[in-house]
């Protein structure tokens, strides 16, 4: 996965060098956390052993405002942020990015046992939109050509794991009622789209792969800043925040 992911970043940023930086930032995570999953981690502290590492790959590559967070990301608090991470107690905030870095590490490695380890505590949010495997929020939503249509799935934030889910239904607050949900776009990026619930004033973006069949969607999604600005400006709030801390 972390080739691919590589692959893609490369190809997008030679089509919205804005987003240059970010997507360098993504694939070396993606290299950073195979390194991870080759590990025998027998639980989540185990992952404080990876903190010096990972704070010397955001100084390197990632936006200011990770920089700036990791001055002071000691031992410590990479174990407070995971907790809280693992609990959606804080997915938010720039720190918590550090700690899904290192849980998406985690929860892909051979040591993660979703019927053994334990479950996120937390129940913000509608559990039926949760990842199946590991209960997280989605970070983005995926278009699938079939049959005369398009099939729409959920992709988890922390695992990738990705589950059905129905066209018209808010993922953060379940509402489907036909003026809930709504749709915008960016002429720029005309694969992705942001969905919006007038309920609950929570977004996602949506990948439609009819458009683009080679996109990832935890990878395109860092392309879609413009929407991103809009949907602050607009008063809406992202479900979960993606590896820029956006």
């Amino acid at each position: 996965m972390s080739d691919a992911t590589v692959a893609r970043a490369q190809a997008l940023k030679q089509r919205f060098p804005a987003s240059a930086g970010v997507l360098d930032f993504c694939a070396l995570v993606a290299v950073f956390r195979q390194t991870i999953v080759g590990e025998a981690i027998e639980s989540r502290d185990a992952l404080v052993e990876f903190r010096s590492d990972l704070v010397a790959l955001v100084n390197s590559t990632a936006p200011d405002v990770l920089r700036r967070e990791a001055e002071n990301y000691d031992d410590d608090a990479c174990r407070r942020t995971i907790e809280a991470y693992w609990h959606r107690e804080d997915t938010e905030s720039p720190c918590s990015v550090f700690a899904r870095i290192l849980l998406g590490a985690w929860v892909r490695s051979s040591a993660f046992d979703p019927h053994v380890d334990d479950e996120p505590s937390s129940s913000n949010g509608d559990p039926s939109m949760r990842c199946l495997r590991c209960r997280h929020a989605p970070g983005a939503a995926v278009l699938r050509p079939q049959g005369d249509g398009q099939a729409l799935s959920l992709v988890c934030s922390l695992c990738e794991v990705e589950w059905p889910s129905t066209r018209g239904r808010c993922p953060a607050c379940g509402a489907n009622d036909d003026d809930a949900v709504v749709f915008f776009a960016a002429e720029q990026i005309p694969h992705v789209k942001l969905q919006a619930c007038e309920r609950c004033r929570r977004y996602l973006h949506t990948i439609d792969l009819a458009m683009e069949p080679s996109a990832l969607p935890l990878v395109d999604e860092l392309v879609a800043l413009p929407l991103d600005i809009w949907a602050a400006e607009a008063s809406y709030r992202k479900l979960q925040v993606n590896l820029a801390g956006i």
